[in-house]
């Protein structure tokens, strides 16, 4: 079941505006296609939560959700376009997917009405790679199940500083960089796995 936040939604708008379609925001909420929509929080703060309770529900956050080309088309015109795609891929690519809001699992029956508070239950441990050119984001986990995960050709994800294979810089943390093939950025030794659940 898809949640998504306005603050979030307000946040990626304000990136789309920056960018060469700006014409095309700003974009709908009704473009995610969400379940559930929550107000008063940070932006992408979702990245960060593992379960919630919403009213008298408690759900798992099992996995941030992944948007695809449906999102680019306007519900009204019917006619597609490049955003929020070509923003999503600009700011929040994590493993070749583009994120936006998050999926619950409910742990409990029970009923969802407009206006039941949300409570955040656990979070995950999380590192936020160092701004670029204006990226806020997004917040990423302690590594994941099928091993290291970096923002391709950025260098270490955990303390934002690129360096490349052979020479000979320390990351930011102080991690020595790592390589798996001569003359490829790569994260450093710091980026740890996520244990297995």
């Amino acid at each position: 079941m898809p949640l998504t936040t306005t603050a979030s939604l307000d946040r990626l708008n304000s990136l789309v505006a920056q960018g060469a379609h700006a014409h095309e925001g700003p974009l709908p909420m009704s473009r995610f296609r969400p379940n559930v929509t929550i107000e008063g929080t940070e932006a992408w703060a979702e990245d960060g939560w593992t379960r919630v309770t919403i009213g008298e529900m408690t759900f798992r956050v099992p996995e941030p959700s992944g948007r695809c080309v449906v999102t680019t088309t306007d519900q009204d015109t019917s006619r597609r376009g490049r955003e929020p795609l070509r923003t999503l891929d600009r700011h929040r690519s994590v493993g070749g997917r583009l994120l936006f809001g998050v999926n619950l699992v409910p742990l409990s029956p029970g009923t969802l009405r407009v206006g039941d508070p949300l409570e955040v239950v656990a979070r995950h441990a999380l590192r936020r790679p160092a701004a670029r050119r204006g990226n806020p984001g997004p917040l990423w986990r302690v590594g994941q199940r099928e091993g290291s995960v970096r923002e391709p050709g950025r260098g270490c994800v955990p303390c934002g500083r690129s360096a490349d294979s052979g020479a000979g810089g320390a990351t930011r943390c102080g991690a020595p960089p790592t390589s798996r093939r001569p003359g490829r950025r790569s994260p450093c030794s710091c980026w740890s796995r996520r244990p297995r659940r």
